[in-house]
């Protein structure tokens, strides 16, 4: 081989190392970019899961708060209307007592 063959078999054989480094080093770095991104990704998506587990929890305490509310209302409605329905009575029977029971009953009451 001539000398002029060696230089330009050394200068392909550098350029060809050398595209071969660039490519290495260029998949190096986009491995290295979606590593990165995968993990952002990874940590974004635990971000909105954790969000939507605190969020349903909110939802689930208010749901649970307003019926236990509207438990103690129907409660408060039955008290209601059992009371009016006592006082009722009494009073039918208050206005059916004759006036001499009712004096007797006073009588025994203050005394």
């Amino acid at each position: 081989m001539s000398n002029l063959e060696n230089i330009t078999q050394k200068i392909v054989d550098d350029a060809t190392k050398k595209a071969e480094d660039i490519i290495r080093e260029a998949s190096e770095k986009k491995q290295e970019m979606i590593n990165i991104e995968e993990e952002r990704a990874k940590s974004e998506a635990k971000k909105i899961l954790d969000k939507a587990l605190a969020n349903s929890d909110l939802e689930k305490d208010k749901i649970i708060s307003s019926s236990n509310l509207k438990l103690r209302d129907e409660k408060l409605k039955m008290q209601g209307e059992i009371l009016n329905k006592v006082f009722e009575a009494a009073k039918e029977k208050l206005t059916n007592v004759d006036d001499k029971v009712y004096k007797e009953f006073i009588e025994k009451k203050t005394s």
